[in-house]
């Protein structure tokens, strides 16, 4: 499998690599509690994960006297060809019988079929008798766990809640993803961020793509690449190999942004603070909340926005406009008459069900007055024009969605 030809990516790491984050993974191994380590995209999280599992000096240092206590399965979710949780729980089974044989524990029955009728029983005895057996507590350790939101993720989080209640918490989870699992969709609220490299762990990647790629890196451009990227792997790698391939960098830009929200994206663009951004690393928390990368702040001021013109945020009741936070600017009739329109887009609103929506009760504007109001928000929010909010004559308002 897919970690046993990477584990030896990881051998060549200093035993103080990503020590901010592999102490809070011991940590809560130790009191064996379930977690998510959640960062950007591309960002070595697997890596730091697979540098834990599978480096015996690392467990030793960190975990010392109860380094032996745990059996660590690392499992890929890009390896299952259907994403069904009956096959996630065959991969689990199988990343199991071959983190056995590795470690070559002998003596257990691997006869406990899992079908598409009967899984958690199977799995259930099959890591009741190797706990019993090894008298270790087994963590699992799943990549990309992000796949599992097309599997309808809170039967899998109650199985898996299950399967650790009947083990007396000798089982413990790991999930690796881009974004928190929130309740009530996922039952394991603790969350470990992993922000970008930085200091000596920067430095390092840097010198290992420099050997990798046989290129000859400067103090003074390894600081510099480190800056551009602002410690991201894979921009890292991109600089070292070339630097000007822009191709190159925009894809991973690409991929960076791929996993937030159209109001993240606006936030980014528009340097407003959003605490989820701070806490994977992709916001400074500078005065000025900028991408934490130049190379990223370059690639959003040069793509078109690809998302819609008008973005609400509801948890902070904002509206973006071309990523443009418009609250400060304007009123509550305005504001309720373009919230409407948002919820709308492409959809011809009547002057009636906007009158009723907007105004008061008992209060019906003139024909001019309602005219009069959808000019001003069109000129509060920069759309003289009408290119965005147009009107139908005789009939409503509709919001066309371009970009």
């Amino acid at each position: 499998m897919k970690a046993n030809n990477d584990q030896f990516l990881e051998q060549n790491f200093p035993i103080d690599y990503r020590t901010d984050i592999v102490s809070q993974i011991f940590t809560n191994l130790e009191k064996n509690e379930s977690f998510s380590l959640i960062g950007i995209e591309d960002g070595c999280k697997s890596n730091v994960v697979r540098f834990a599992l599978f480096r015996p000096d690392v467990q030793q240092h960190y975990l010392q006297q109860s380094a032996d206590n745990f059996l660590y399965v690392y499992i890929d979710l890009n390896e299952l060809t259907e994403l069904t949780a009956v096959n996630l729980y065959q991969l689990m089974q199988a990343s199991l019988i071959e983190t056995m044989g590795r470690q070559h524990i002998q003596g257990i029955s691997c006869d406990h079929t899992i079908t598409h009728t009967a899984f958690i029983k199977p799995l259930k005895d099959f890591l009741a008798e190797i706990i019993q057996h090894t008298g270790k507590n087994i963590v699992f350790a799943f990549n990309d766990f992000d796949l599992t939101n097309k599997m309808g993720i809170d039967l899998l989080a109650r199985n898996l809640v299950a399967l650790r209640n009947v083990s007396r918490y000798a089982i413990s989870y790991i999930f690796i993803g881009t974004r928190p699992f929130s309740p009530p969709e996922f039952f394991f609220k603790k969350v470990i961020y992993m922000t970008p490299f930085s200091g000596s762990d920067a430095l390092g990647v840097v010198m290992r793509n420099a050997d990798r790629y046989h290129a000859s890196i400067s103090a003074k451009q390894a600081k510099e690449i480190i800056r551009q990227s602002g410690g991201h792997p894979g921009l890292i790698k991109f600089l070292i190999q070339d630097s000007q391939a822009t191709e190159n960098i925009a894809f991973q830009c690409k991929r960076i942004l791929s996993p937030l929200t159209d109001v993240e994206i606006a936030k980014l663009r528009s340097h407003q603070r959003d605490e989820m951004l701070i806490n994977i690393g992709l916001q400074t928390t500078s005065q000025i909340h900028r991408p934490f990368s130049p190379l990223l702040e370059t690639y959003l001021q040069s793509t078109p926005s690809n998302v819609k013109p008008f973005v609400i945020d509801k948890e902070n009741d904002e509206i973006y406009f071309l990523d443009t936070p418009l609250s400060k600017r304007l009123s509550p009739k305005e504001t309720c008459t373009l919230k409407l329109l948002i919820e709308n887009y492409d959809k011809v609103i009547q002057r009636e069900d906007i009158i009723d929506h907007v105004w008061a009760k008992n209060t019906i504007p003139s024909e001019w007055a309602f005219d009069k109001s959808i000019s001003r928000l069109r000129q509060k929010i920069g759309d003289p024009t009408g290119q965005y909010i147009r009107t139908i004559k005789g009939v409503g308002i509709y919001l066309a969605n371009q970009t």
